[in-house]
């Protein structure tokens, strides 16, 4: 321990703070040291991803900031010619940061998206705001209990026009809360609340979505929650809990094999 104090862990925000290019050089130089280990050659590697997608886009991009506004977005900017082109000059990046896979979510924090159909990125992005408000809920964190889970289940199955069992988590230290409906760009979509024996909170969400896809899983966060989230067929879910990648893994995988 230095007279600084400890080093505070890497996590992901560093991580992406630090492609960015972002961080203070004394901060810089810790994840470059986090990064050398042997065993976080992985995450070399998906770092070394991240910069490939950015060069690739920015290579696509990057000519459009000397190209001349369309006429037909004069009106939309409603600024004067040099201000417009200063505008599109912060529109560009902008683009190109969602294209990558960053945007902006909870309370202004940033969030890190795995690259999904941006139906499944908006359907997590669902999930981890439901997660942030009903988690935090004392008294009120589900709609209908455990104790009424054969009501829960029918309910939200007729709501959801789909079949909803509750993956059972108990092995997993998770013991199920019961659930509620929750709003999905106005359909509904049901949430099941989880709790550990810490008292620490965890959330699946079930949607159906607009047009049948079948993806991978995979990872979204945004500070104090991370989530994975994937769609099979016509039916998206989102598993969300605090921030630890690996465990919220390793649940979400738990949870996938009892929906196959």
């Amino acid at each position: 321990m230095s007279a600084a104090g400890p080093v505070p862990p890497i996590g992901d925000a560093d991580l992406a703070a630090y492609t960015d290019g972002r961080l203070l050089p004394e901060r810089a130089a810790a994840v470059e040291a986090w990064l050398a280990l042997p065993e976080n050659a992985g995450e070399r590697a998906r770092m070394e991803r991240w910069r490939r997608q950015d060069s690739a886009l920015r290579a696509a991009f990057d000519p459009i900031l000397s190209e001349p506004v369309p006429p037909r977005l004069e009106a939309v900017l409603g600024t004067t010619a040099p201000r417009r082109g200063r505008r599109l000059r912060w529109l560009v990046p902008a683009t190109i940061a969602a294209a990558i896979g960053i945007a902006v979510g909870l309370g202004g924090g940033r969030v890190l998206w795995s690259p999904q159909p941006a139906l499944a990125r908006e359907l997590a992005d669902v999930g981890m705001s439901a997660h942030a408000v009903y988690s935090r809920e004392v008294r009120h964190a589900v709609e209908v209990g455990v104790d009424d889970e054969a009501h829960l289940v029918s309910w939200l199955s007729n709501r959801l026009d789909t079949p909803i069992e509750p993956p059972d988590l108990s092995a997993r230290g998770l013991t199920l809360l019961g659930g509620r409906l929750v709003p999905d760009e106005g359909r509904p979509a049901a949430q099941l609340m989880y709790e550990d024996a810490n008292g620490q909170r965890y959330s699946l969400l079930i949607a159906r979505t607009d047009e049948p896809a079948t993806t991978a899983m995979a990872y979204a966060w945004v500070p104090d929650i991370c989530a994975f989230y994937w769609v099979e067929g016509t039916v998206g879910y989102v598993f969300a809990g605090p921030e630890n990648r690996s465990h919220v893994e390793e649940l979400s995988r738990a949870v996938l094999e009892q929906l196959g």
